[in-house]
């Protein structure tokens, strides 16, 4: 859930730099959270490929 968790802070992150003018505070907050959990080694999960050959 701590992955999940990561990954949705990081889709929030990108999402406010998208923006014309974005919550400063809430993004700073983001990036607080993304620290947080990178201290504790929650990473976020690696992008996945996708794959033509998946058994079709």
């Amino acid at each position: 859930m701590a992955r999940d968790a990561r990954d949705c802070l990081k889709t929030c992150q990108t999402l406010h730099a998208s923006q014309g003018r974005p919550d400063i505070p809430l993004v700073e907050h983001v990036k607080e959270l993304i620290r947080s959990l990178d201290a504790l080694g929650i990473h976020p999960f690696p992008l996945e490929e996708e794959d033509d050959n998946d058994g079709e």
